[in-house]
C-alpha cells in the first residue's frame, strides 16, 4: 500500500481526520499495512494492547470469550484498539476478522505525541469513544423494549439505508428493494442478541410486513418505510446514523 492510500484510509477515520495534513501523512509513513485472511485473531480479551488498527477492508467481529458471544461487527472506517492509549491498555473483547481484511497498524508510541501536540485529535478520539458506549446503551435498551423480529427489521432499515447493500431497485415502488445479507445468518442472530432459531421465526413475521426470503443471503422488503414504522423506529430515527449504525452494528 503506498503512502498515499494510507494516508486516505486514515482519513477515513473520524479521528484522524481532524489532524493537519502533515501530522497524518507522518503517522501514515509509520503505519504498516497487512492483509489477513478470514478468521485471523486480531485482538483477544486481557491482553496488553501495544498499539491501533485502522480497518481499511474486510469486517471484524468482536466477541467475549468464551463463549463467543457477538458484540458488535465493525467495518471500513473502524479503529481498534483504543484501548492502547489509556492506562489499563488490555483488550476488553476479542477480535476476528470474518472476512478477509486490510488493516494498518500504529504503534501507540507513535500516536502518544499526536495526541498531546493536536487537541482537536484529542477530542475526536474522545467523542469516539463516548460514541461507542452510546451504541452499547443504545442497543442494551433496544434488546430491553424492542421485539425480536423488530430488531431485525430495524437491521434491515439499517442495511437498506447503506447503498453497497442494495442489489437492485425495482422499477416502480411495488417491486421493492433486494437486499444482500453482510454475513451469514448465524453472526446476524448473535449480533441481533437472539438464537438462530428465533431469527428464523422473525423473519418469519416480518412476512406479514411485506419482508421476503429471496435465497439464503437476500431478501426482499416491498415498503421499506412501513418497515421502519413496524421496527418502531421514530421519525427522527429514520435519518439518525446513532439509530441505524447500532441495529446494524457498524460504529463509526
Amino acid at each position: 500500500m503506498t503512502p498515499e492510500h494510507k494516508d486516505k484510509a486514515l482519513a477515513a477515520v473520524s479521528f484522524f481526520d481532524r489532524l493537519p495534513a502533515p501530522r497524518r501523512a507522518e503517522l501514515a509513513a509509520k503505519a504498516e499495512a497487512a492483509q489477513l485472511p478470514a478468521g485471523f485473531p486480531l485482538a483477544e480479551r486481557g491482553v496488553p494492547a501495544t498499539g491501533l488498527q485502522v480497518l481499511v477492508e474486510g469486517q471484524v467481529r468482536l466477541f467475549l470469550p468464551p463463549e463467543e458471544s457477538t458484540i458488535d461487527i465493525v467495518g471500513p472506517g473502524s479503529l481498534l484498539g483504543e484501548c492502547a492509549l489509556c492506562d489499563d491498555a488490555r483488550h476488553p473483547v476479542s477480535a476476528q476478522a470474518i472476512s478477509p481484511v486490510v488493516i494498518l497498524d500504529l504503534r501507540a508510541e507513535d500516536v502518544w505525541p499526536v495526541l498531546l501536540a493536536e487537541t482537536d485529535a484529542t477530542l475526536a478520539l474522545l467523542g469516539a469513544i463516548s460514541a461507542n458506549l452510546k451504541g452499547l446503551l443504545g442497543r442494551v435498551n433496544d434488546i430491553k423494549l424492542r421485539t425480536t423480529a423488530q430488531r431485525l427489521a430495524m437491521f434491515l432499515v439499517s442495511l437498506a439505508r447503506q447503498p453497497s447493500a442494495v442489489d437492485r431497485a425495482a422499477n416502480g415502488p411495488a417491486e421493492g428493494i433486494i437486499l444482500t445479507l453482510p454475513y451469514g445468518k448465524k453472526l446476524i442472530a448473535e449480533r441481533l442478541a437472539m438464537t438462530p432459531e428465533s431469527l428464523s421465526r422473525s423473519l418469519a413475521r416480518l412476512g406479514r410486513e411485506g419482508v421476503r426470503a429471496v435465497d439464503r443471503t437476500t431478501v426482499r422488503i416491498d415498503d421499506l418505510d412501513a418497515l421502519a414504522l413496524f421496527a418502531g423506529l421514530l421519525p427522527e430515527e429514520e435519518n439518525d446514523d446513532d439509530a441505524l449504525h447500532r441495529a446494524q452494528g457498524y460504529w463509526r
